[in-house]
């Protein structure tokens, strides 16, 4: 086992007494070879409170109370359903303004009624973000009909799971369309208005495969990398031009319960808990809010993805291979 790995897990170079395989609460699991253990071992050492801290809840959202925050228009798209719709019912509930886009339009104005039921103000408006004219002409429309939004959420997305040689060449552009180009498209329109007054959050929904590229979602990996890389080189610009009224938000999911129909299979699998749809949308609103730069859902990723890019790729494979049941 290599020094610095001898080093981070706490252990002697060998020398003194051998050690038992790491056992992990929660059933005393055996983690196997010195190697992995020691890595294991380490994580916890660098990281094991972060990861042992508690999640953010509904009820932890303070209701909007300053005049300022209660006026703001929030912008939502992919509002139709799933986590859209769930963020827009949320927002609703705190006393937000809500703009709310989808290419369906019967979806979206389904949304836009749940918002009114909770007593929210709702602006329905049927968008394909993948058509750069759609969102500029959307855009307008909302610009004179409601003003300029405040906090601008990219949520809309598309997502296959499948070898990337079964992709036709349309299914690849498509999702590269939505989930890359629509984020672009849609802060092109606003983050203008946002450096201006120095005044604006951009949110965007990336993933955890923005981080780590894995096997039969070539083309989604490709577009949500770019949706981490947009965002933090647009934060890395606010930040040069002194912009530091405008925010900007990367979020990170693992999976979401009615969202992702591929259910993981992990040796461990309270560690990278799938989460409810509500619970997603609290963890996100909060973290907005709180204006963090990422997000990741669950909160106890953020070492593990920060703790892979520094990793060999060969240990990376191998703790991946070793999560994997």
């Amino acid at each position: 086992m290599s020094a610095w790995l001898e080093e981070l897990s706490g252990g002697d170079g060998g020398g003194g007494q051998e050690e038992k395989p790491l056992a992990i609460a929660n059933g005393h699991l055996p983690l196997g070879t010195p190697e992995k253990t020691a890595l294991v071992k380490g994580l916890d050492k660098l990281f094991g409170e972060e990861l042992r801290q508690r999640s953010v809840t509904a009820s932890m959202c303070r209701p909007m109370r300053s005049p300022s925050e209660a006026s703001w228009f929030w912008w939502v798209t992919g509002a139709g359903q799933n986590l859209g719709r769930e963020l827009a019912v949320q927002l609703a509930r705190l006393g937000a303004k809500l703009v709310l886009l989808d290419i369906n339009e019967k979806q979206n104005e389904a949304t836009a009624e749940l918002v009114r039921r909770e007593g929210g103000e709702a602006h329905a408006y049927r968008c394909d973000v993948a058509d750069h004219a759609a969102v500029a002409a959307a855009a307008d429309k909302i610009r004179s009909q409601v003003g300029h939004p405040h906090y601008v959420f990219n949520n809309a997305g598309t997502y296959e799971h499948k070898p990337f040689l079964s992709h036709s060449a349309a299914d690849i552009k498509r999702m590269v369309d939505v989930n890359l180009l629509g984020s672009l498209w849609v802060a092109r329109e606003f983050l203008g208005h946002m450096v201006k007054h120095n005044s604006g959050h951009l949110v965007c929904i990336s993933s955890v495969l923005g981080y780590i590229g894995r096997q039969n979602v070539v083309p989604y990996c490709a577009s949500k990398f770019g949706v981490k890389g947009m965002t933090e080189a647009l934060a890395e610009e606010m930040r040069m031009e002194r912009r530091s009224g405008v925010r900007v938000t990367a979020v990170h999911p693992f999976l979401i319960s009615n969202i992702d129909d591929v259910k993981p299979n992990l040796k461990f699998p309270w560690l990278f808990e799938v989460l409810e749809t509500s619970d997603a949308a609290a963890r996100i609103i909060s973290g907005v809010r709180r204006n963090q730069e990422e997000i990741f859902l669950p909160e106890k990723l953020k070492p593990f993805m920060v703790f892979s890019k520094v990793l060999p790729r060969k240990l990376r494979r191998l703790f991946a291979d070793y999560m994997e049941s």
